[in-house]
């Protein structure tokens, strides 16, 4: 629904998520053409945060806990003020040295960065080279013409992005999944064990690779592609498989990644020294040999 520029009464605030993402105008998405000063819209959206929580208030403990890197105050605006009727709590950063400030002193159960900010990517790293953030769930919010930046960051450092002008219910959702699938892993994976295959060490308490004396440098999802086959030498993974498992169940990426993926993690193998460890099988997958 187009976003209205009439000047009568604005409709009264939503008072739950439920109201939030109901609402006519909520429904829209934001950061899209219409979104303006002069919209109810902007005018709902734009309200003041509702005051923190108090302790106790939630039978599960604290709030879940957003950062949220962007650089249009009214589209940061819209976006924390949703995530606090969804129970969270949102802290604000306009650029790369406040996101990094405020990630170096509070911790954060899921980051968003909206890809036009020119050090977008900068942040996402950085974020993933600081122990405490290494595996907080990252968003970013990208415009269609740099969707390929997108697929990129997925490789290296982001956990999944949304199309801008973003609507809000697929906003909300993705984040939620994030979250709870972070919780997921953690619960599973509370003391990860080293994995040692051969000539191969895996430690992913300290996110370290060593293929006897050299030290092996991955991106999050390589590591976690040679873990998953280390972990069970010899046994045939398919790509769906794979793909569930490195990536999770709630994003977009299909199994031609996974392809992409172990091509790079060999790539790396053998220039370090090392072949024949990743083998395919034909018609059915990928498979670490214990050599």
């Amino acid at each position: 629904m187009p976003i209205s520029n009439h000047t009568d009464s604005p409709p009264p605030a939503p008072q739950s998520a439920q109201d939030a993402v109901s609402h006519p105008n909520a429904a829209d998405r934001v950061g899209g053409p219409g979104w303006g000063p002069r919209s109810r819209t902007h005018r709902a959206l734009g309200a003041p945060d509702p005051p923190p929580h108090r302790a106790g208030e939630r039978a599960l403990g604290a709030p879940d806990r957003a950062l949220v890197v962007e650089h249009d105050r009214r589209l940061q605006d819209s976006i924390c003020f949703h995530l606090s009727l969804e129970s969270f709590e949102c802290e604000r950063a306009a650029s790369g040295g406040s996101a990094i400030a405020g990630a170096g002193s509070r911790r954060f159960d899921v980051v968003l960065i909206d890809m036009e900010m020119p050090d977008a990517l900068k942040i996402c790293r950085s974020l993933r080279a600081d122990p405490p953030h290494r595996h907080t769930p990252v968003l970013l919010m990208t415009p269609s013409t740099r969707e390929h930046e997108a697929w990129s960051a997925l490789e290296e450092c982001a956990d999944d992005y949304v199309l801008k002008p973003v609507g809000i219910r697929e906003l909300i959702a993705r984040v939620r999944a994030l979250v709870r699938r972070r919780r997921q892993l953690a619960a599973g994976q509370d003391q990860p064990a080293s994995v040692r295959c051969s000539h191969l060490t895996i430690d992913p308490e300290r996110h370290h690779v060593r293929i006897d004396d050299d030290t092996l440098m991955l991106t999050k999802y390589e590591f976690r592609l040679l873990y998953i086959l280390a972990g069970s030498a010899g046994v045939i993974f398919n790509r769906q498989a794979l793909l569930s498992r490195i990536w999770g169940s709630d994003t977009f990426v299909t199994t031609r990644s996974v392809d992409a993926l172990v091509k790079r993690v060999r790539r790396k193998l053998r220039l370090a020294g090392h072949r024949g460890f990743i083998v395919t099988v034909r018609g059915v997958g990928y498979k670490l040999e214990d050599i």
